[in-house]
């Protein structure tokens, strides 16, 4: 299979990435093509516009992972856990069969969203041969830009609206 052509809608809050980000991909779908969706927004607004609902987010997955490193102790369990990170990822792919979909989420801890970008980015790597095209529907501003969680973009989408803070942002984003 080709390596999959990304598209990352970028904006401010409220320019309607997510209505972008959805529109684009139910376009894809129409043609016959796998579509892997990523919510990478902590209001997880793209899995709502797909009606996407029992999900687990990479959020979720990354408690369990760091839960299950506490409690491993021994040298077999601590090596185990090497698939049980696979797995809990995996699991995290919601698929209807026409897309896929990861959903970043929350996180519980005080902070940046540091190390579940991180998660989230390598999430991707790992699934993205899966699939034809990749639409990322990114955080406001340029956080995820800044963060790399859109590093190999074939297709960023600025997309703004008619106020100098939303125009502004946008340069911002394609300076980067």
């Amino acid at each position: 299979m080709n390596e999959p052509k990304v598209i990352a809608c970028l904006g401010k809050g409220g320019v309607g990435k997510t209505a972008v980000a959805a529109l684009t991909g139910r376009l894809l779908i129409e043609k016959g093509l796998r579509v892997l969706f990523v919510d990478a927004d902590p209001a997880m607004g793209l899995s709502c516009a797909l009606d996407a609902s029992g999900y687990k987010t990479i959020g979720e997955a990354r408690i369990e992972i760091i839960r299950q490193a506490k409690i491993s102790s021994s040298a077999e369990e601590k090596a185990r856990l090497g698939d049980m990170v696979d797995y809990l990822l995996l699991e995290a792919l919601y698929d209807t069969g026409n897309y896929g979909l990861l959903v970043m989420g929350q996180t519980d801890s005080l902070g940046c969203y540091c190390p579940i970008n991180s998660l989230l980015r390598s999430t991707i790597a790992a699934m993205a041969s899966q699939y034809d095209w990749i639409i990322i529907d990114a955080e406001a501003g340029i956080e995820q830009v800044n963060r790399q969680v859109v590093e190999s973009v074939d297709y960023p989408l600025i997309i703004t609206d008619n106020t100098m803070r939303g125009i502004k942002t946008s340069i911002m984003i394609a300076g980067l």
